[in-house]
């Protein structure tokens, strides 16, 4: 009796055990995927809040380590990064400024107050803008009266009496001068002759054939223009052309003729009209069949000068000088001497 009494018990309890055990794995699997979600939701915290924990580590209950700069290996070379250096590698704020007006940005470069007198120095070797430069927004500029030409600041030009050389109307806009030529004249200053003008001698410009003078011995000539472009020249006054030539012109006067034949003027010229015996422009020769006497005059007299010897006696006989010797009275001679 005792024995399936005791056979009962333990089927009841397997079945007790068997039915707890059931229930113990259901909830411990309800329990595993609450865990797995829960351990989801604590990662994702913790990827959120990663680069706030990042920078420092704590080490004590109070204290707190600095995390060194970061550092990047390039090539043998370690590039240290700090705050007060930009990414870019440029050196931290420096005082680049010419008036030391330096003005740190927060990204730790250098910027120039706005009275700074040359804020273009720029990082590494200076570089500050050239003569008459200025800075400008960072920029190099030409400075008051200068402006650009050709890549260079150069000075500005200002309009004088002279500009333009006095042929034309003179502007100075932008700090080149410019000139408005007048007829007759080009070039940008002016300075030249336009075409079918030619210099005058004188300075200036002109379509005047007679200008310059062309004509020869020009002070003693004067020119005067023809049709077509053409040209003619003649003596002033107070001078005639002799041999190509202008020459003075003469005017009578007592000694013009030797006082031996009468004078006239003839375009310039003085003309003589010679006494008998006289010859040449003014009368200072011997006409032909006479010869001078040995007193400064002319005389067909073959006596005259005396050829014969003091002893003799001169007589022209057939136009020719005849001596005789003079008789004991030499009265004859002496008078024929004298």
């Amino acid at each position: 009796m005792v024995v399936p009494i005791l056979r009962s018990a333990c089927l009841l309890l397997a079945s007790a055990m068997a039915l707890a055990c059931s229930s113990h794995d259901a909830a411990s699997s309800a329990d595993t995927h609450n865990d797995d979600a829960s351990i989801d939701a604590i990662g994702d915290a913790e990827d959120d809040s990663a680069p706030e924990a990042e920078s420092t580590a704590t080490v004590g209950p109070e204290t707190e380590e600095t995390v060194a700069p970061e550092t990047t290996e390039t090539g043998d070379d370690v590039a240290t990064h700090t705050p007060d250096t930009p990414d870019d590698e440029i050196p931290p704020c420096q005082a680049e400024c010419a008036t030391g007006e330096t003005i740190c940005t927060p990204d730790g470069l250098a910027a120039c107050g706005q009275h700074d007198a040359d804020d273009c120095l720029e990082w590494g070797p200076p570089m500050a803008c050239t003569n008459r430069m200025v800075c400008s927004e960072g920029a190099c500029a030409c400075a008051v009266g200068a402006h650009l030409r050709d890549g260079q600041c150069v000075p500005d030009a200002h309009c004088a009496p002279a500009s333009c050389s006095q042929h034309g109307l003179c502007g100075d806009a932008g700090g080149d001068l410019h000139c408005q030529c007048d007829p007759g004249y080009a070039g940008p200053e002016c300075a030249e002759c336009a075409n079918e003008f030619h210099a005058d001698g004188r300075g200036g410009c002109t379509t005047d054939p007679c200008l310059p003078n062309p004509c020869h011995d020009a002070d003693r000539t004067v020119c005067a223009t023809l049709g077509g472009g053409g040209n003619t020249c003649s003596c002033v006054p107070g001078f005639h052309l002799a041999l190509e030539t202008c020459v003075p012109d003469a005017t009578c006067l007592p000694t013009s003729c030797n006082a031996r034949g009468s004078c006239a003027e003839a375009g310039g010229v003085v003309a003589c009209t010679c006494d008998s015996g006289y010859a040449g422009s003014h009368c200072d020769t011997c006409a032909d069949g006479f010869h001078a006497d040995g007193t400064g005059a002319c005389t067909s007299d073959p006596c005259l000068p005396n050829p014969c010897a003091s002893n003799e006696l001169c007589s022209s006989l057939s136009g020719s000088a005849s001596c005789t010797a003079c008789p004991e009275d030499p009265e004859p001679c002496t008078r024929a001497v004298a």
